[in-house]
């Protein structure tokens, strides 16, 4: 009963991986396999929601660990990235990395152009409505997003950014200053979600500051981590650019 989609999903993986000519670890000696077995389940199990905020709690502990490493000037990742930063947070912590990529990209969609987030978002929102049908139907309790008819679609989007995303990918750009352009795109998409909800659906003024004040917020902290303070770093001198 434990995040079944995701253990699904694991299932799946190896069952197509009996086919021989899709079996991408057939290579692999069985050390290995063993290895990149417990990496793929462990990684797919992460991107249920369930986990997120446990996932979000790992990454601002490494960077409350790392402060003087990950605090720093972009400039210095323009060659590569220094030795202090590879050892001490890469290298360290690289099953939470791997944990952190696939879970981000899983719940990516604010994180594109508003085009393509508004397309994708549609599409959720239309599969939790029908959920929410079928729910109705069965006389079973209805999911919170699921109800098409006390739901919002644009206004479904801006909590998504802001109470579960927001705070994973600005915890993210703190460690990884160089993905600071996906917190940019995050809070510029918002304020279109906003804009739109606003001229769809005619909210009171004071639902409009509350949701603006979310937005600036955002804002202001993305905006810190691009200009953020510059600290020295050590660079490997053999390392390539």
């Amino acid at each position: 009963d434990k995040s079944p989609l995701e253990n699904m999903h694991c299932a799946r993986l190896f069952e197509i991986c009996t086919i021989n000519d899709l079996n991408v670890f057939r290579k692999f000696d069985r050390a290995s396999y063993k290895q990149a077995r417990s990496v793929c389940i462990a990684g797919i199990l992460y991107t249920d929601n369930a986990q997120h905020f446990d996932l979000v709690k790992e990454v601002r502990k490494v960077f409350e660990t790392s402060l003087e490493v990950c605090d720093v000037d972009l400039k210095n990742f323009e060659d590569g990235f220094p030795t202090q930063y590879l050892q001490e947070v890469i290298r360290k912590n690289t099953m939470l990395w791997i944990k952190v990529i696939l879970h981000l990209a899983d719940v990516s969609n604010p994180l594109k152009t508003f085009d393509m987030n508004k397309l994708w978002a549609m599409r959720v929102v239309d599969e939790f409505f029908a959920q929410g049908d079928e729910e109705k139907r069965l006389g079973i309790p209805i999911g919170m997003l699921n109800d098409r008819d006390k739901v919002n679609r644009n206004g479904a989007e801006h909590g998504f950014i802001n109470f579960l995303l927001a705070p994973l990918v600005i915890s993210v750009v703190r460690v990884f200053p160089m993905c600071h352009p996906l917190g940019t795109q995050m809070v510029n998409n918002m304020a279109q979600w906003h804009q739109t909800w606003i001229r769809e659906s005619k909210p009171p003024e004071e639902d409009i500051q509350k949701r603006q004040a979310d937005i600036d917020k955002c804002r202001e902290q993305v905006s810190e981590l691009v200009t953020r303070k510059p600290r020295s770093c050590k660079r490997d001198a053999g390392q390539p650019p």
